[in-house]
């Protein structure tokens, strides 16, 4: 793990001469209005994604069955609350130094046992 590193501090730093040419494209002239005056378009897209994903549902329906899209939705709802993700969910909000002295806390205990 990282605190098993030493760290890099014996040896001064060396320019990498290995580096590649950055082959960014550049525009030419043209200015990108991304997010400004097209909603008109956005809108269009949207719509017509929304459109898109609800003939796809609509075959997924037709072919699946609609018992089966309701047992695959069950099984997600299920999973998505079962106590495992409710504790990675309840971890991730957690203060990280707390967590990682609990992590210590657990080890140390299961190692005297």
């Amino acid at each position: 793990m990282f605190w098993g590193k030493k760290n890099k501090t014996d040896k001064p730093a060396e320019p990498n001469t290995n580096k590649k040419p950055d082959k960014k494209k550049k525009s030419k002239g043209k200015k990108e209005t991304k997010g400004v005056g097209n909603s008109d378009s956005q809108r269009l897209s949207s719509e017509k994604l929304r459109e898109e994903a609800l003939a796809n549902a609509r075959l997924a329906r037709e072919t699946l069955g609609d018992e089966t899209i309701q047992r695959i939705a069950a099984a997600l709802h299920k999973k998505q609350n079962s106590d495992i993700e409710k504790a990675k969910k309840k971890i991730a909000g957690a203060d990280v130094d707390r967590v990682l002295d609990e992590l210590l806390w657990m080890l140390e205990d299961k190692a005297k046992k």
